[in-house]
This record gives C-alpha cells, structure tokens and sequence, in this order.
C-alpha cells in the first residue's frame, strides 16, 4: 500500500502518509501530512539522516505502513524501497524504519534494514525485492507493534520467485533481530516452494478470532493449485504469547469458502483485514480479478472472523467494479 495513518506525533489526530515512488525519476519519496500542530514534510533517500543513498527508479515509498514498534505512545513509518541496490546487488530493495516522536517524524534512530541485517534470516539477492509489501500487526500481545515484509520475489534455495515472508518484532528499542522467515513447506507452513508462486505477493494483519493478538493472512496469488494455473490462495496464521505460528493454520481457496477456483483467477491479488461485521472479530476481504465476473468488475470474497478464527461459514463471493 502506499498510504497509511497513525498519530506520528502523540496528539490524538490522525496523520495521513502519501508514498510517491515515481517521484524525481523514480528516486521516490514519502509526504506526511500532520492532522493537528507540525508543519507538513516530507521524506526520500536524500533526506539528511535518512540512511541509505537515493538513485533513480529506487522507488522510495513503494510501500509503506504504520505502527508502534517500540511502544512509546508515537506511531512509526516503514517505508519500502524494492528497487534500490543493495552492496552492489541490483534491485536488492532495503527498508526504511522512520519513528515517530513529540514533534513528529524524527530522522534519529532511523533503521536501515535488507535481508543481510543482522538477525534478518535470509541473504541479500539480486531482483529480490526486499520490501516490497508491508504490514503490521502485534502477533505476540507484548504491546509492541511488529513488521512484516513480503518479498514474493525471493528465491526458496534454487526455487525463483517462490516468495518469503519475513516478520521482525518490536520491543522498547525499536524493531529487534527476533524475526520469523515464513515460507511454503518450511516451519510447518502448508504447501510446497514452487517458482513462481510469489508467496507473501500481498500480506493483511488483524485480530480474526479476538484473543488480542493480531493473526496474518498471506497471499499467494500466482500459486497453482493442484493442475489449474495461477488460481492463487492465501495462507492464514496465527499469533500468541509466544508469536505467530502454524497450529490452527488454514489454506483460504475458492472452493471452500464461496466461488470457485479456476485458471488465471490470481485469487487474493489484494488482501484487507477489519470488521466488517461489527461482531468484535476481524474479516478478511479478498479480491480476485480473474474471476468470471462483468467488464470492468473484480470478485470479492468476505471471510469472517469468530472465536476461533476465520471460517468458511457464511463466507460471501460478489463481483463489484470496487469494493468499500
């Protein structure tokens, strides 16, 4: 995504960030614009200790999210760069971490991180894409907000473009080297890494079975399934005291919830999480655009929340030209 709000600056109001990645020949910035008291700004690459060095078609602000990674009461700003080298591996990506403070974004403390930071597990690759989506949510109820970074370009040992998530956990100093690397067949992740699934392609966070601590949901819209090419599913996990993890997972696909799948459906393209029900648990909302629908129109899966986590039951399929 490429907007995103918080309270950056602990006043009660809402601040509203723009990601503008096609900014100055693609060099890429971010514009923050402070609900209440603190002049509007705005931040790239080039941006005095903001770390990392601008070049063109960086895409600074691709992707961006907002949380509280190290729990002071001020909201914090992740910014992608999936496009930027990095230790002279082409389109590497890096990550920005920008906190929040009284008066607002600070370049103090900014963290700088790619697949090679320490405690990261993976390693830098060329055309990774690190960065390339973001999300947030806090999987282990410790009051901290947490990152998660899918990089559906990254190759699973030999696999290309199978697709990894990683989820790095706040504490009180910030984003901390305890991180989990989530991908297909690995940790009790359901499936198998093939070339060109794209795992982690889209991520959503939120509370799906209201015990406090956020689950995450991630896509795989390139994925066959069984013989049908490119019908895509979304894998769903869930957080505790201890993280997230694989009990109670469950591979969300057409078929089982409404709709069915089909070839070059790419379910789950676009993923969002939030009540839409108003019953305390959060949903999910799928889009598909390969399904059979009118010119113009996409499909739209609702999948709702309960007690113990998203379920097939009641689950709806429409196709809308968008959906609110």
């Amino acid at each position: 995504m490429r907007y995103a709000e918080g309270d950056l600056n602990g006043d009660g109001l809402v601040d509203r960030v723009w990601g503008e990645p096609d900014y100055d020949s693609g060099r890429g910035r971010v514009v923050v614009d402070y609900g209440g008291v603190g002049a509007d700004s705005s931040y790239g690459l080039d941006t005095p200790g903001i770390n990392g060095v601008a070049a063109v078609d960086d895409h600074f602000g691709a992707t961006v999210t907002i949380g509280d990674f190290d729990g002071d009461g001020y909201d914090d700003l992740g910014v992608g760069t999936p496009d930027s080298d990095y230790s002279g591996l082409t389109e590497a990506g890096t990550i920005n971490v920008i906190y929040g403070s009284s008066t607002g974004l600070t370049t103090l403390g900014d963290q700088y991180l790619s697949s090679d930071s320490p405690g990261i597990n993976g390693v830098a690759e060329t055309s990774e894409r690190f960065g390339l989506r973001l999300s947030h949510g806090d999987f282990n109820c410790d009051g901290y907000d947490d990152l998660v970074i899918g990089v559906p370009d990254e190759s699973v040992g030999s696999t290309v473009d199978a697709g990894a998530v990683h989820v790095i956990y706040g504490s009180a100093g910030g984003l901390s080297t305890v991180n989990d690397l989530w991908y297909q067949g690995n940790s009790g992740v359901n499936g198998s890494s093939e070339a060109g699934d794209r795992f982690g392609e889209t991520v959503a966070a939120g509370d799906f079975d209201g015990d406090s601590c956020d689950d995450l949901v991630i896509g795989a819209p390139t994925e066959n399934w069984g013989s049908t090419v490119d019908a895509g599913n979304a894998y769903a996990m869930y957080g505790g005291a201890t993280g997230l993890s694989t009990t109670g997972d469950w591979t969300v696909i057409q078929g089982v919830i409404l709709g069915a799948i089909g070839v070059d459906e790419f379910f789950a393209t676009r993923l969002w999480a939030e009540d839409r029900n108003d019953d305390g648990y959060d949903d999910l909302l799928v889009m598909t655009p390969g399904d059979p629908c009118g010119v113009g129109e996409k499909g739209f899966n609702e999948v709702f929340g309960s007690a113990s986590g998203l379920s097939a039951t009641g689950s709806t399929w429409t196709c809308e030209v968008h959906r609110d």
